[in-house]
């Protein structure tokens, strides 16, 4: 009787709380500061592109499905962002690689993730007739960018 959401959430929250504790002790005060700006930086280009999209009435940006999956990309652009400047990461990607060693930065990452993005989400959008297949595609685009801007997140972390 209890909804199958409920429980996996539930499940996942006790394994998050669980690592959480298992890492406590190596996590560093300079660890917790990269965190700190991670989140800000992420919470505020995504600010940035919400009223960027208002202001110019790209309302298909600013439904809920599609703005989770550019602030979850966003989160991951600002984790990428924040390790290599900051904290001696490294880029694995090969083009985003070249291009922020090229560029001598890791804030590439914004633009090349919104290059992408923004004409993905406007195509998926505006071809794609099913909303449940839809919905689905940008269920798992978000997926992908928080699962790594959160990796990133616990790297600088801990």
């Amino acid at each position: 009787k209890i909804p199958y959401w409920q429980s996996t959430f539930l499940i996942g929250l006790a394994y998050a709380i669980a690592n959480f504790a298992f890492v406590w002790n190596r996590i560093s005060w300079e660890g917790w500061l990269g965190g700190l700006a991670v989140i800000a930086l992420a919470v505020l280009v995504s600010a940035l592109l919400w009223t960027i999209f208002y202001k110019f009435d790209k309302k298909v940006f600013l439904e809920k499905i599609n703005f989770a999956a550019l602030s979850a990309h966003m989160l991951d652009a600002s984790s990428t962002f924040i390790a290599v400047d900051f904290f001696g990461g490294v880029e694995e990607h090969p083009i985003p690689s070249l291009v922020s060693g090229f560029f001598g930065t890791g804030a590439t990452q914004f633009f090349l993730k919104l290059i992408v993005l923004i004409p993905a989400i406007w195509y998926i959008n505006k071809e794609m007739k099913d909303s449940e297949a839809r919905n689905y595609l940008l269920v798992v685009i978000a997926i992908l960018g928080f699962a790594q801007g959160l990796r990133n997140l616990l790297s600088i972390v801990i």
